[in-house]
């Protein structure tokens, strides 16, 4: 994460009761969550072996589940793309992240059910939470979509923006602005790298 979670809980006095952290990879954020008592937390992650590295790193702290699945906008059969460096594996094709981080590619496809982050919640396999973590590599507002319901418990979203097309027809930051501003969201961080993305906060306009 390139923002400092434990300053932005500072500076905006996040009252955080529970997590959503969708894209986990191998938990890297789970001792913060732990320190700053911000369970529980749901970490979803659809590559196989970045989860089972996610469970093994969270097994270490209580009040933390992970759930293997890919979200999307809609339950629907989704080509998955998997990268050599995990991190940047997504459903979409590689844009500009290509020319960005040639260094990265894709090395292995496959088709998968995607879900929605309200049937995960329909379904109890996720919880409440009012924290809303995003990294899944240019489909956030897909995720968003796919959360309507979930989002209106939701307090504060941390997620990766783009102002470049990274993967090919993910969502935009004046887009992404708009969309959650629509949801009573406004943007109060941002943090980019020179490779066209980085990571954004929005907090709920009734609480600023």
């Amino acid at each position: 994460m390139l923002i400092d979670l434990e300053k932005l809980k500072e500076k905006y006095n996040l009252a955080v009761n529970g997590v959503l952290h969708v894209g986990a990879h191998h938990g890297e954020e789970a001792p913060f969550y732990y320190k700053m008592g911000w369970g529980p937390v749901w970490w979803v992650e659809a590559e196989t072996d970045s989860f089972q590295v996610l469970e093994r790193v969270i097994s270490n702290y209580p009040n933390q589940f992970g759930v293997q699945a890919c979200v999307s906008d809609e339950p629907k059969v989704v080509t998955f793309h998997h990268a050599n460096n995990g991190q940047s594996s997504s459903m979409l094709e590689f844009g500009t992240h290509s020319v960005e981080h040639p260094d990265v590619v894709f090395t292995e496809t496959h088709s998968m059910m995607a879900t929605t982050i309200d049937e995960l919640f329909d379904f109890e396999i996720i919880g409440e939470g009012n924290f809303l973590n995003l990294d899944i590599q240019g489909a956030e507002l897909l995720a968003l979509i796919g959360g309507l319901h979930y989002l209106e418990h939701v307090d504060y979203v941390y997620t990766e923006v783009n102002q470049k097309e990274l993967y090919k027809g993910c969502v935009q930051l004046p887009e992404l602005d708009r969309w959650l501003a629509s949801c009573g969201f406004q943007r109060v961080e941002i943090d980019m790298t020179p490779h066209g993305w980085g990571d954004a906060l929005y907090i709920r306009r009734a609480l600023l």
